[in-house]
C-alpha cells in the first residue's frame, strides 16, 4: 500500500498501457481495488489469479518492490 499513490498517477498517466497489478496472496485483493479508486477506470486489471511465471513471460515492463521475482 506505500506505493498506491505512484501506481495510480502511473496508470492514469500512460492509458495507452494496460497494467495488471498482482496482489501478494496474503493481501486484501478488495481493500487493493479500493485504494486505486478512480485508476480503475483505466486499462488496469487487479489481480491474484494469474501465475507470475504467465506475468513474466508477457509483460514489457515489470514494477517490484520486496519480491523474489
Amino acid at each position: 500500500m506505500e506505493f498506491i499513490e505512484v501506481y495510480k498517477s502511473l496508470i492514469k498517466r500512460r492509458s495507452d498501457l494496460y497494467f495488471v497489478i498482482k496482489v501478494h496472496p496474503l493481501e486484501n485483493l478488495e481493500l487493493c481495488k479500493n485504494a486505486l479508486g478512480d485508476a480503475l477506470r483505466f486499462n488496469v486489471l487487479v489481480t491474484k489469479d494469474i501465475d507470475s511465471t504467465t506475468l513474466l513471460e508477457n509483460a514489457q515492463i515489470m514494477i517490484t518492490q520486496w519480491s523474489s521475482v
